[in-house]
């Protein structure tokens, strides 16, 4: 009975503020608030989930986090869902950099070398200090934007980045950085495994981040900047039911009372 309470509070609270349409296209979403263990489960309804190797559990934006020490990560196998990303993508995080490092990847696909053709989409930080970029393949090239330094170290930040198939877009804190032209279709890496800490080069882990992550979500359509503005208040606030094909089903509810 509990159950189906909060169920339809959740599906009527959503329908109110007008969030349906926001999960629209929600590949994965990890709140990261598990707070032990060493899976970071997807919530999204397409089990995504990751395997968790050398982080720690820490306090987040919201409820827990990831402290990521420069080799640790999060590996996420390979689906449909993730393969589903063709012509257009949105990859939203909280992090707190305590550390730089050299274009140290945040949320990654793909092989970075030794052919272009190889990696997906790269959400990365570091190339001088507080600069922030969102990179995509097409077609064995690289559209992307780098913005200029922002973030500070030790204070969180909330960084987003997108593609429509004509532009790759870059957000800080809710704010537009700025954009670089692009077209579609994003290269297929159908086998590649999702990374959060780190990326892939010459088919090794690399270019690693030191700090803290707190709720990623990945899109496969390009939000807008009052979509990200709003996603910006807190996942577990917004995004509490959804199943593969966007259809709006309860499972935040069934996993809260587990």
């Amino acid at each position: 009975m509990w159950r189906i309470s909060v169920s339809i509070l959740l599906i009527i609270g959503l329908t109110q503020i007008g969030l349906a349409g926001e999960l629209e296209g929600l590949i994965g979403l990890w709140l990261f608030d598990e707070g032990e263990g060493e899976v970071l489960k997807d919530l999204s309804g397409n089990g995504n989930d990751g395997q968790i190797v050398g982080a720690k559990w820490v306090g987040g934006k919201f409820g827990k986090a990831l402290e990521f020490n420069g080799s640790s990560y999060v590996e996420i196998p390979a689906s449909d869902s993730l393969n589903s990303i063709e012509k257009e993508i949105s990859v939203l995080a909280w992090v707190r950099v305590k550390n730089w490092a050299n274009w140290a990847r945040v949320v990654a696909r793909g092989n970075w070398t030794p052919a272009m053709d190889q990696y997906q989409f790269l959400l990365l930080l570091g190339g001088s200090m507080g600069d922030i970029g969102f990179c995509v393949s097409i077609k064995g090239e690289r559209a992307k934007y780098a913005g200029k330094p922002v973030l500070k170290m030790n204070q969180w930040h909330h960084v987003a980045g997108t593609s429509d198939g004509q532009q790759v877009k870059l957000y800080v804190d809710g704010e537009f950085l700025g954009s670089s032209g692009s077209a579609a279709p994003i290269n297929r890496v159908n086998d590649e495994p999702l990374t959060i800490g780190c990326g892939y080069a010459n088919n090794s882990r690399a270019s690693f981040f030191s700090g803290d992550i707190d709720e990623v979500a990945i899109f496969n359509r390009a939000l807008s900047q009052e979509e990200i503005r709003g996603l910006m208040n807190g996942l577990e606030q917004l995004i509490m039911a959804v199943e593969p094909g966007s259809k709006l089903t309860t499972v935040w509810g069934e996993i809260k009372t587990e």
